[in-house]
């Protein structure tokens, strides 16, 4: 089975790199890939939960080369996907790590509330119930699980501080992703390069603006910018709507901690120059269908609908 990375072109898929494992090679290092490779060896490793071991496995070598191969070619339409490694990377906790600040944060019948809807669910599930609670006891006084619409809203603002806060950037090692941002500074393609991303921390962003690397995230605007359907949406065909390909697309999936509810209805979210205060709930990991018509999430930029994805 095929566990290498995948690269898009205008003719489809192609893989990178040998199909199979063909027993090990001899590898001096990261600073030896690196020499190959136009992306950071430790951000490829970290991005994607390969170890060391693993690229020595599938020859780190030939891995390397043919991805510096596929990224050479300016036709490319690279699109890369960054999961919760990006962050650890960088010193930020992962979902399991977040569930044990958040818990750790919460005292008396929110502790306890919280462990009961993390029963058999992760944080990320365990919020969205909490979620689905508060809208189905909308305007009553009745319990589910034990809480009421106003107790599981305040559950949801407080677990929304928590991660605000655990995801705070001022400890972290901003050094990983400035690497990668830099690369995506010097990537010059006929197609822009499309950033995916399930993390809702603002290292990518703050990487990228550090470096003045120009991007669009979907929203327009700057102190509470609204989401531009018709530009995420446009294909190169459209003229009218169409953005230049030198701008850098950043679509992040699970929703991010400066995104906000526009009102207490919950219909738009809107993008903040900051995070969400501590007394808002952050619009992060939504998972009702009309929190996701909001921002048309399910309606994904093109990129994310043609299948054109490089999974590190």
């Amino acid at each position: 089975m095929w566990t290498g990375p995948v690269v898009s072109g205008r003719h489809g898929l192609s893989r990178i790199g040998p199909s199979r494992a063909s027993g090990p090679s001899v590898v001096q290092g990261d600073q030896l890939a690196a020499q190959v490779c136009p992306v950071p060896i430790r951000l490829l490793r970290v991005v994607s939960g390969v170890t060391l071991c693993d690229m020595v496995r599938h020859q780190v070598m030939s891995f390397t080369n043919g991805l510096s191969a596929k990224l050479a070619t300016r036709s490319r339409h690279v699109c890369v996907l960054l999961g919760a490694g990006a962050s650890c990377a960088c010193g930020l906790p992962d979902v399991p790590g977040l569930q044990v600040r958040v818990l750790d944060g919460l005292v008396g019948g929110q502790r306890t509330a919280l462990e009961h809807q993390l029963s058999g669910r992760n944080l990320e599930q365990a919020l969205s119930r909490v979620r689905r609670i508060t809208a189905l006891l909308d305007e009553t006084t009745d319990r589910v699980d034990g809480l009421t619409a106003k107790e599981a809203t305040d559950l949801d603002r407080a677990v929304c501080r928590l991660i605000v806060g655990a995801l705070d950037l001022a400890d972290a090692d901003m050094a990983p992703m400035l690497r990668f941002a830099a690369w995506v500074a010097r990537a010059e393609y006929h197609w822009p390069v499309e950033l995916f991303m399930v993390n809702y921390d603002l290292l990518l962003e703050t990487a990228l603006e550090s470096l003045g690397v120009p991007y669009f995230d979907g929203f327009a605007g700057a102190l509470r910018a609204r989401f531009r359907t018709e530009l995420v949406e446009a294909s190169a065909e459209d003229t009218d709507d169409w953005l230049p390909s030198f701008l850098v697309r950043l679509w992040k999936l699970h929703g991010s901690v400066h995104w906000a509810w526009k009102d207490s209805r919950r219909t738009e979210v809107v993008r903040l120059g900051v995070p969400v205060a501590d007394s808002e709930p952050a619009a992060i990991y939504w998972r009702r269908p009309s929190q996701r018509d909001a921002v048309r999430r399910g309606s994904p930029p093109p990129a994310l609908r043609a299948g054109r994805l490089l999974l590190w």
